[in-house]
């Protein structure tokens, strides 16, 4: 569905990613870890033309994504970022920005099937209850919710999301990333997340890329990626890795200094 063919990049003259080669196939979720500075947000700055390749390419749906103009990309990927800027508005009216790609010439305001779209989405996100309030008076969770529902009013075939579960607690983490698989499953979508919790990573992905320095260290299901052979080397830190005993997905779990010593001794 989307393939990155040996991918360099970066910003000014330093280079970030260095000659990376990955692909996702149509509704998969593909999550992103490594330490900070290693190019995951990079990756999907590049994916979404936001930053131009120096060598490589990027195949959507077989054709390189050079060749789209921003309106059909618009149309067919859909970015979540960390930080998505709003203003003094209502969250109805930051959803129905998601609709722009789909105006016609002259048009300026939103049509009576850009305002159903909107509703659908609404209702498949749960934000239809908080449709009139504005962006900077509800919750963190709400204003996340939010912008995944600005992204589906895109009707994109490839979700790209930036650490949608930083600086939420552990319900809202776990009730955003049921939402995405809900999404996957319901809409066909493909998604592409970045994710620095790896215990999040390895329950809610199809597969993993763990990026070291702009390069691909690894690539594989949790099972492959999160050893604690690839986690020490990568992230210089010890930790050990259990099955979790419902999903039987890799959990990690943290060890101390204090505890290497006490192990030592």
């Amino acid at each position: 569905m989307i393939r990155a063919e040996g991918i360099r990049c970066g910003y000014g003259h330093r280079t970030v990613l260095k000659g990376i080669s990955f692909g996702a196939g149509r509704g998969e979720i593909l999550g992103i870890i490594g330490p900070n500075g290693s190019g995951k947000t990079t990756v999907l700055r590049t994916l979404s033309r936001i930053i131009n390749t120096e060598e490589g390419r990027i195949l959507l749906d077989g054709r390189d994504i050079e060749e789209y103009s921003y309106k059909e990309l618009a149309r067919r990927v859909a970015v979540v970022s960390q930080s998505s800027g709003f203003g003094y508005i209502k969250v109805e009216e930051y959803v129905l920005l998601g609709r722009i790609p789909y105006y016609g010439k002259m048009q300026l305001m939103e049509s009576a099937a850009d305002r159903e779209t909107a509703d659908r989405y609404m209702a498949l996100t749960d934000i239809g209850r908080i449709r009139g309030s504005f962006m900077h008076e509800v919750s963190g969770g709400e204003k996340q919710l939010a912008f995944i529902c600005r992204a589906l009013c895109q009707e994109p075939m490839l979700l790209l999301m930036d650490e949608p579960t930083a600086h939420l607690d552990i319900t809202h983490q776990t009730g955003i990333l049921d939402l995405v698989k809900r999404l996957r499953r319901e809409l066909a979508l493909t998604v592409i997340i970045v994710l620095h919790d790896l215990n999040l990573a390895g329950e809610y992905c199809d597969r993993l890329i763990l990026l070291n320095g702009g390069k691909i260290h690894s690539a594989g299901t949790p099972e492959e990626v999160l050893t604690y052979q690839n986690i020490e080397e990568v992230y210089k830190t010890v930790v050990v890795v259990k099955k979790n005993p419902v999903s039987g997905r890799p959990n990690i779990l943290a060890v101390s200094e204090e505890a290497r010593k006490r192990g030592k001794s």
